[in-house]
Parts: C-alpha cells; sequence; structure tokens
C-alpha cells in the first residue's frame, strides 16, 4: 500500500517533519491508516482536517496531553488535554480543528464510512448509522493497547507485516464498532473453525507465497469466506492470528535451510519471506531463542533436533 504518500500528506497536515503511517487494504473499498503524531513543541499551533470527508479519526494519546483545544463546525468543544490511554473519536464531516499548546504523541487512526460499511457487511454485521463521539478525554484501554502493538512497526515500517497490519485494523474495526455505534445486536458466534479443506487451501496458498507480501484479503479469498469471517475462525482452529502463525511458519522454513550450509542468512531470509536479515534475526530469535547462526552452529554440532527449540 501507499504508506509513503500517506505519510507525506498527513505530515503537511499535521505540519509535522514526519507522521509515519501505516496502511491496511482489509476492507477493500479504502485503506484503514495508522499514524504516528509526536512533537516535542508547547505551543505547536492549529491544524484543520482535509475538506469534509465521511470518515472517522481516532488519536489515541500515547502520552498525556496537557493542553488541547477542540471546535467543531466552529464550536469550542470544552476539554483539558488527554491523560495517557485518553482518545479523541471524531467524523471529519463535523469539519474538527483543533489547537494544540503543549507536546503530544498520539497514535491517529482514520477509517472511511465506507470500510466500516465494507467490513461490517463482510462478517455479517448490521451496517451502522455512524459512531458517537465519547466524552472528552475518555479513556480507552483496548484502543490504547492496540496503539502501543503498533509502536515498533512505526519505527521499521519496512518490516511491516500485512497480515498482522490487517489484524489490527480487524481489531479496530471490530472494537469502535462494539462500543461506539450505540445498542446493536452482537454478531452471530462463531460456531466452528476453518474446514479441513479450507485449512488445506489456506496452508498451500501460504507455502507457495511465502517469499512475497501476504495479506488477508488473500487469504480469505482462497478460501471463499469474508476476511472478518477467516480471522476468527483462524484464531479459533489454531489458537493464534494468521500472522503469528505464518511468521511461526517462515522460521520453520528458515531451519529448514539452516540446517544446509549452501545458503548464507541473507539469502534465507529472503527466501522465507523476511525484509531484511536483521528483521529474520529479531522474528527468528523471538520464537526459538536463539539467533539463526547460533541454532545452525548447534545444528552442526550437536544431535538432530526437533525444527523448532525453546
Amino acid at each position: 500500500m501507499q504508506s509513503a504518500y500517506y505519510t507525506k500528506q498527513i505530515a503537511k497536515r499535521f505540519h509535522l517533519p514526519d507522521a509515519t503511517t501505516l496502511v491496511s487494504g482489509v476492507a477493500g473499498v479504502s485503506p484503514i491508516l495508522a499514524s504516528r503524531l509526536c512533537c516535542g513543541s508547547i505551543d505547536h499551533g492549529t491544524v484543520e482536517s482535509p475538506p469534509c470527508i465521511d470518515a472517522y479519526t481516532i488519536q489515541v494519546a500515547m502520552k498525556p496531553v496537557a493542553s488541547l483545544e477542540l471546535r467543531l463546525q466552529g464550536r469550542k468543544v470544552s476539554m483539558d488535554g488527554l491523560p495517557e490511554g485518553g482518545i479523541v473519536l471524531l467524523s471529519l464531516e463535523c469539519s474538527p480543528v483543533k489547537t494544540f499548546y503543549s507536546a503530544f504523541d498520539l497514535v491517529r487512526f482514520e477509517m472511511s464510512k465506507s470500510a466500516i460499511d465494507s467490513l461490517s457487511l463482510a462478517s455479517g454485521e448490521k451496517v451502522i448509522e455512524g459512531l458517537r463521539r465519547p466524552p472528552p478525554g475518555h479513556k480507552d484501554l483496548i484502543l490504547f493497547r492496540l496503539a502501543r502493538m503498533l509502536l515498533p512497526s512505526f519505527c521499521r515500517t519496512d518490516e511491516v507485516d500485512s497480515l498482522f497490519m490487517d489484524q489490527v485494523s480487524l481489531a479496530l474495526h471490530s472494537h469502535v464498532v462494539r462500543t461506539y455505534a450505540g445498542p446493536r445486536d452482537d454478531p452471530r458466534p462463531l460456531k466452528s473453525g476453518l474446514t479441513s479443506l479450507q485449512i488445506r487451501r489456506a496452508s498451500e496458498f501460504i507455502e507457495a507465497h511465502m517469499a512475497s507480501r501476504l495479506f488477508i484479503t488473500d487469504l480469505a479469498r482462497e478460501c471463499c469466506v469474508s476476511t472478518k469471517y477467516f480471522a476468527r475462525a483462524f484464531r479459533r482452529t489454531f489458537g493464534m492470528p494468521p500472522y503469528q502463525w505464518l511468521q511461526e511458519r517462515r522460521v520453520d522454513r528458515a531451519q529448514h535451510f539452516l540446517r544446509v550450509r549452501t545458503m548464507d542468512l541473507q539469502q534465507i531470509a529472503v527466501a522465507c519471506g523476511f525484509t531484511s536479515q536483521s528483521h529474520f534475526t529479531r522474528v527468528f530469535a523471538s520464537i526459538t531463542g536463539s539467533s539463526p547462526g547460533a541454532w545452525r552452529r548447534y545444528m552442526h554440532h550437536h544431535s538432530p533436533l526437533p525444527l523448532r527449540w525453546q
């Protein structure tokens, strides 16, 4: 996705030198964005929204914001700032204008109404009329945790796994719709996980495309189900989200290559779908507890081990 384009546009809108933006295309119709907005100035000034569009933004305070003024359609909204974990949920149709009088560290999510509706329809849920705005300074620990999960990715955008970003976006949509859309029926309970045929098709698809970027929409299409259903059924079947399962499969494949001395670590990283050797090393160590080089040396000096060892 065009993360560089959105990074530039949002940085310009917020008068910042950088606004690293991650993009998910899980909704299909329009991207879901997550941006890191940081400023150490105590008088950053006024930020106006783009021309009126049918979309929502959620800004999550990673640190307390001491002083912030908000105007909607020209009218001032009373607020004293934001606590850590506090959120500001706004419809861009209300032409929000924010003035920062203190330093801030925010994660900003943006979802169009069409993206919200698309994910709702795909999962068999009702299309909502809109999202209600919570009181100023309202704390949302789930959104805070989702935002915090993305912090390492903002620092290493070249290593962001598409499945991971899609999974975060699905969790964002599910929580926001359930929490801020007002009274509504709960989504239908998931009675079972993936069928044996779907498991085989998903596994074969991942195996065939492991060296390239994978999107959750591709896997759902391969299994002939919606993206949201696939994500929930996959977790129910394997006990983990798709991106985590994919990382473990990549490590399994890497261990196979490490047994053969004909490939160096950089070649193995590329063959297994990692964005760089350093990315490969971090993921491998997080799963096995050892670096790829140490694992290879151990394998060649000891008796055969299981593919993954802790």
